[in-house]
Order: C-alpha cells, then structure tokens, then sequence
C-alpha cells in the first residue's frame, strides 16, 4: 500500500480546524464549569429580557423598549437583553437561557478573527493565519468573556464583525483595490457602520474608541487609499457615516440627556421608545481626576492587567500574556513604521484593527480601567502579537556577526520564537487548569452565587412544608431578589405587585412574604422565619430547625 508523500499535517486546513476546535472546546469547558452560578449583573441582564419579552418594558415597569436600562439606578447596557430575550422568554430564564446566545457568538469569534487575517493579512502566507488563530484559541481573556454573559464581553464581537465588514468592502476576489474607479462595496459599508453603531448599545464605555474609530474609517473611505483624496468628500462615506449615525442616535441622545440636559426633552414625547434619565449618573462613577485615572491605568498595566475583581480574574495570568504583549509591541512598531511610510508615498490605508487599537488606548486616559472596561483592546493586541511574531521570524541576521557560524537565519529567529511560545502555551495551560477549578474558590463561589439556586428551591420547599409563609434572604447578597425571581420563575408583574422600595427608587426591601433586608423585615414581621444566607452570617434567632448546608448556603428556619 503506497501512501502520499503529502502528510495532512501539511495541510494549513488541518491546524486551522485543530486551533478552532480545541478554541471550541475550551470555551465549551469554562462555559459548562460556570454553570452552577451567575453574577448579579448577569441576572440583571437576563431578568430585564424576561421582563422585556413578556411587556415591553423593563423589570420596574416604567420605561417601553428602554435603549439604556434603568437596572439598579445607573443604568445598565440593553442589548444583550434584547438580543437574548426571545430565548428566555420561549425557553424560560435560566442560567443556561441567559449564557448561551453570548457563548454562541464570543465561540464564533475564532472564524470571524482566523478571517480578518485571511483578507487582511493574505499576503503573509497561511502559516501566520494559523498562528494568529492560534494564540486566540488558547487566549486567557476570551475563553472567560466566552463562558459569562457580562454586558461588556458582547462588544468585542460587534467590532470584530464591523472591522470585517469594513476590510471586505475594499476586497474584490481576495485583492485590495487599487484603482480609483473601484469603488468599496457600499453594502458592506452599510453593514459595518450599523454593525459600529450597535456596539454602543452593548457598552456605552467604548464610545471614545468607536467615535474615533468612525473618523478615520471615514476617512480611509473617501481618500480609498489616496491620501490626497482623504478630504474629497464620496458617496460611500455617507453610506458608512450614515449607516452608523442611523444606528447610534438613540444612544447618543441618552449620553446627552443625561449628561448634558439632565432633564426630560420635548423630543422624548415623540418617540417610540424611552430614553430613560437615570437617577444616578454612571458617568460620575467612571470620570475621576486625570492624572488619578493615569495612576490608577499605570498600576492596572503594570500588574499585567489585573484589575482584582475575583469573578474577572485570569490566576496568575494576564488577559495576553507578557511575551505576546512584548510582540504586539514589536508588531505594531514594525507596522505602524509602514503605514508613515506609506503615508509619505501618499497613501493613507490603515487597517481597521489598527484604528481600534489607537481609538482604545484615549481609555487609559479617560476613566479607570478593569479588564472589561477595555475590552475593546485585546483583540488588537492579538493581532498584532501574531504579527510581532511573523516579524520577528523573518528577520534579516545575514548582516550580523555571531561566533556560530553557518547558522541559518531562520534557525536564529526560531531560537528567539521558541521561548516566546513556550511561556505562552505553558501559562496558557496554567491557566486552564487552574480556571477549570474556579468553583473551589471561595471568592468566586459567593460572587457568581454557585449553588442559590438549589438553597433557594429547598427553603421553598421548607415554606411549604412547615407552614412558615415568610423568607429571608441575606443581605450579603446583591439584589438577591433577582436570583429568587430568575430561580422561581417569578413572573415581572408579579413582581411588580409584590416589591417594596424604600431606601431608594431602585433598592428592594422585600417582594411579598420575601424580605431580602433583615432591619426592615424584623419592624413588620416577628414571628418564625425560613432563611437563605451564606456561611458566617448571624441570625436573630433562639434557636434554629431543619438546617441544612448546601455548597456554603445555609438554610433553615430561625425560631425567634
């Protein structure tokens, strides 16, 4: 039997599906790993879809087809409840209901990257797609945006598939076009500045970036690559501009009025939809002193993008790990020497991404970051890393003297590339076994509330059982009301109906028989109650029933 010398190794197709399957796969774990709990930001998404599908309006009920959420006072992004709203609201609100249209789109973004580099990067051969997609697979950062649905990990998608979009619409059959009577597809721009547009509405804090991003794509679109052409206004930047500005003028209203106006306008009575003013500005939240922002940003880069939130942490590794960042460096050094280059030669063609990695770095300078408030930046700095790597493998050494000699220069470059992917997959894999493991981790346990749902189910089955109709929540965790209301199914104008807001417009005291603060529940009620708290809380009681433990959740009914 005779076999072709040609081995599927060989094949580019093979490691590009090995790196997207394995990619695949480890986000399928992380995703399955987090299951048992959410974050409380996270419920709130998921409750306002419930609500959202069912009504129209939001979980207080106020405002119809809210473009910003109300949530807990300060507001809170609205897209991903609209996107996933028909799949909570057919399926029922779930954990699972909540995830899984966020980990479907973050799982696609290996294709939608691998083909970014392909129409971008073509001419740097398919060995460098390979490692591009590569290193995203195994990337830190995006297997744990991938298995959460925080509001922010959204938007990394909707700029992936608008810098795509973008790039295409400059691409007839694979080659950029060079002629000034081939124009760029203007579909393409349409969808790409629409695409720019909703990004906002999945986090409200890229609007520097995507502003800044809109002016130079704008730019790059009128000139089509002539420099001199770049302030001649053409048609297909009104179709990019106006596509964008179609998409994003409801959002931008909301920005002014309650930033700028802080006050209801005549514009909001002719509406379809509310623009909601918010009774705390998230805005005051984020803006600090400059030079505090730069200190804090400083210290947030230097500890390799640790931002200490427990439910965002990458143990012991940094969103991209410190030798990709040193090629990143090195890759957009190398490239952006060309794009001056060829900016002299009177050409002005710079690559979409490239555009997102400056437009994120006016971030650092504006609000104090975490690694979600900058998301925005890592797919960039992927690129680019995969790029320093190509650079520094084609280096040039024949001019240079070394004592061994003969040496190729391509095994010189592998000498320099080789401890580089070695720290990278070796921290990569640290990080997954240590990710997998989060569920043993006291911080993350209480933080995304891994097990609520099973202690909330059995002190509802102890209600029912001894007869006690009132519960108790502890007031450790935040906005409990919304794990009972996702965990029971609790229907919004039920809700409704039963909360009780004293301490504030958007804080809930009790819903019903259900008391989620312990002052308020002993001035209107003494007798016996079922309780929920986690471990170490203290309870007014004589002494305690039918206690049981469940994962760190105590539940049992407080005899008084």
């Amino acid at each position: 039997m005779k076999f072709s010398s040609k081995s599927i190794f060989c094949e580019p197709m093979f490691w590009l599906s090995l790196f997207f399957l394995v990619g695949t796969a480890l986000r399928i774990g992380a995703f399955v790993n987090l299951l048992p709990g959410i974050n409380q930001d996270e419920a709130s998404t998921g409750y306002e879809a419930f609500s959202l599908f069912h009504s129209g309006f939001d979980r207080w009920g106020k405002d119809f087809l809210p473009v910003y959420l109300v949530a807990w006072g300060s507001g809170q992004n609205a897209l991903p409840s609209y996107l996933i709203s028909p799949i909570v609201g057919i399926f029922g609100i779930s954990i699972f209901t909540i995830r899984i249209l966020p980990f479907i789109l973050n799982t696609s973004l290996l294709a939608i990257f691998a083909l970014y580099l392909h129409r971008v990067y073509a001419k740097s051969g398919v060995g460098f797609i390979i490692l591009g997609l590569a290193i995203f697979a195994l990337s830190p950062w995006h297997i744990m945006v991938s298995a959460w649905n925080l509001e922010s990990n959204l938007a990394p998608f909707f700029l992936a598939v608008s810098t795509l979009l973008f790039e295409s619409a400059f691409l007839r059959s694979g080659q950029l076009k060079e002629r000034g009577d081939a124009h760029p597809s203007r579909l393409k721009l349409c969808l790409s500045g629409l695409t720019l547009g909703l990004t906002l509405y999945c986090y409200l804090a890229t609007l520097p970036v995507v502003l800044f991003m809109v002016a130079v794509m704008a730019l790059r679109t009128n000139g089509e690559g002539a420099l001199r052409k770049i302030y001649r206004f053409k048609i297909e930047s009104l179709f990019f501009a106006g596509s964008f500005a179609l998409t994003s003028w409801p959002i931008l209203f909301f920005v002014l009025k309650n930033h700028v106006f802080k006050a209801e306008t005549v514009l909001d009575r002719l509406l379809p939809f509310s623009v909601p003013l918010l009774p705390i500005s998230r805005l005051t939240q984020l803006q600090g002193d400059f030079l505090d922002n730069l200190a804090h940003n400083w210290k947030f880069v230097m500890s390799g993008f640790q931002d200490g939130l427990g439910w965002n942490d990458l143990p012991g590794q940094s969103p991209i790990q410190i030798g990709l960042f040193i090629c990143a460096l090195f890759g957009f050094a190398v490239h952006g020497f060309r794009f001056f280059r060829s900016v002299f030669q009177g050409y002005f063609r710079p690559t979409a991404l490239g555009i997102q990695l400056l437009g994120s770095l006016f971030l650092f300078l504006l609000i104090p970051l975490n690694i979600n408030r900058v998301n925005a930046l890592w797919i960039p700095l992927i690129a680019y890393a995969a790029l320093g790597i190509r650079e520094i493998y084609c280096l040039n050494f024949s001019r240079l003297q070394f004592s061994i000699k003969r040496l190729p220069a391509k095994a010189l470059n592998m000498c320099i590339l080789l401890p580089i992917i070695a720290s990278v997959t070796f921290e990569s894999f640290r990080f997954l076994r240590s990710y997998y493991f989060k569920e043993n981790d006291p911080f993350i346990h209480f933080h995304l509330r891994f097990y609520l749902k099973d202690a909330i189910i059995e002190a509802e089955n102890l209600k029912a059982k001894s007869g006690i109709p009132v519960s108790y929540y502890s007031d450790q965790i935040l906005w409990a009301y919304l794990y009972q209301a996702i965990h029971l199914q609790i229907q919004p104008d039920d809700l409704r109906r039963g909360l009780v807001s004293l301490t504030g417009p958007h804080k809930v005291e009790a819903v019903g028989d259900s008391y989620f603060q312990i002052d308020y529940m002993r001035s209107k009620y003494s007798g016996d109650f079922v309780f929920v708290v986690y471990s170490g809380d203290k309870l007014p009681c004589k002494h305690i029933d039918d206690a049981s433990t469940i994962r760190g959740w105590q539940v049992g009914i407080c005899r008084v």
